[in-house]
């Protein structure tokens, strides 16, 4: 296994097989803000798991377009 750090890329071999997965620069990572006070929202498991199974057939499968492989849960105060 070989790790090029100027470029961010993992190459991976085993026997006959082959691998490169390319990276990010860790600093290219927005820093996430930890939130203040009391939070959560209280939602009872199958209310989340339907909402999931009713918006999951949008998120893209294609990783090659990654905005597109997830969806938006938007909260407002106490509401998801």
């Amino acid at each position: 296994m070989e790790l090029i750090v100027r470029t961010q890329a993992l190459n991976l071999q085993a026997g006959r097989s082959e691998a490169n997965i390319k990276g990010i620069d860790a600093q290219e990572f927005p820093i996430v803000p930890v939130p203040e006070g009391e939070g959560g929202i209280p939602i009872e498991p199958d209310v989340l798991r339907t909402a999931i199974e009713q918006v999951a057939f949008a998120a893209a499968t294609d990783e090659s377009r990654p905005i597109l492989t997830g969806v938006l849960a938007k909260f407002e105060d106490s509401q998801l």
